[in-house]
């Protein structure tokens, strides 16, 4: 079988081409295209992939725009960060409509559909209802009290979270610290998994909170937020084998 990704960011494409050949290794791979105006002409001089990674926002507009210009007979499995494209996907030789961050096993099942699915068996309503669900999975904001305020925090703004004082704190992008209605082990059932991972018994570290990590006793991991302490920094010894798994795959896409 042979694969194409349409995604314009090369990080992105990169970290799907691997999961997807851990997933399927006997797939190859034509070139990573970024843009409606490549990938229009690839179509055109190109004989049809079997499956295409397509995600929906481009450097030159959306990906819709291609099937108006030329003809994709391949099933499309659309990678975007945005659930409001999914009927309109799925019209266009869409198979699955993954949101970003894509998980693993949602991608293997997408492959599945390429193998034993027909695109004109899919009901649009109910994969839209699915999407729907999907995209609401995690906590995305809470309400913190700051002073005598009520604050709406957004979740991806939140760098880690910590006992501190015998209250959780929300450690933000932005430079605040506040306090949280949940314990920890509330928050690990909230939070995506793919972007916050418990390090030990007093804290929560956001993926994109981490600025460097350094080598610790006993293959231990201490790690270096990009702003504020944190107060107990280093990965506890029963979550280190999986802190560092979690690093290597990287699971979100962005």
């Amino acid at each position: 079988m042979k694969a194409i990704i349409i995604e314009d960011e090369a990080r992105a494409a990169d970290r799907l081409q691997k999961l997807v050949l851990e997933l399927n290794p006997n797939l190859a791979f034509y070139q990573t295209l970024a843009t409606v105006e490549d990938s229009v002409l690839f179509f055109r001089s190109k004989s049809q992939p079997d499956v295409v990674f397509m995600d929906v926002e481009l450097a030159d507009g959306r990906s819709f725009e291609i099937f108006r210009q030329v003809e994709v007979n391949a099933p499309v499995i659309f990678t975007t960060a945005y659930d409001q494209f999914a009927l309109d996907a799925f019209k266009h030789n869409g198979v699955d409509y993954l949101l970003k961050p894509i998980r693993r096993e949602e991608l293997q099942k997408a492959l599945e559909k390429v193998t034993h699915s027909k695109t004109k068996e899919i009901d649009y309503d109910k994969l839209a209802e699915a999407v729907e669900r999907r995209s609401k999975k995690y906590i995305q904001r809470f309400l913190v009290r700051f002073a005598d305020q009520l604050i709406n925090l957004d979740v991806d703004d939140v760098l880690f979270f910590q006992i501190r004082d015998g209250a959780v704190y929300a450690q933000t992008a932005s430079g605040g610290a506040f306090p949280v209605d949940f314990s920890l082990e509330q928050l690990e059932k909230k939070l995506d998994p793919e972007q916050f991972y418990r390090i030990n018994r007093k804290a929560i570290v956001a993926m994109k909170g981490i600025h460097k990590m350094y080598a610790y006793s006993r293959s231990r991991v201490k790690i270096e937020v990009i702003k504020g302490e944190l107060l107990e920094p280093v990965v506890s010894t029963d979550r280190s084998g999986a802190f560092k798994k979690w690093l290597e795959d990287d699971l979100s896409i962005d």
